[in-house]
């Protein structure tokens, strides 16, 4: 990410368990890197979710569909 990019003691901050002292800006910098990271995850869960919703709506139409069509005597596979 360009914030880590940019405020290199982001990455020993992150990536070591130890402590190191942060200037105001650095720190800004921390959690602007924390509520991007936090917004990211948040994105990745709902396109997941919500590809997974649509998947499983079109899944019961097809077979509502698939139902109705062998009821009236015609025959439809999914290709």
């Amino acid at each position: 990410m360009r914030i880590v990019e940019e405020n290199p003691a982001l990455r020993i901050l992150i990536n070591n368990m130890k402590g190191i002292a942060l200037t105001s800006e650095k720190h800004k910098a921390l959690h602007k890197y924390i509520e991007t990271k936090d917004e990211i995850t948040i994105f990745e869960y709902e396109y997941y979710y919500l590809a997974l919703a649509s998947t499983n709506i079109y899944n019961e139409k097809y077979e509502i569909y698939k139902i109705e069509s062998n009821a009236k005597g015609r025959r439809y596979s999914k290709k």
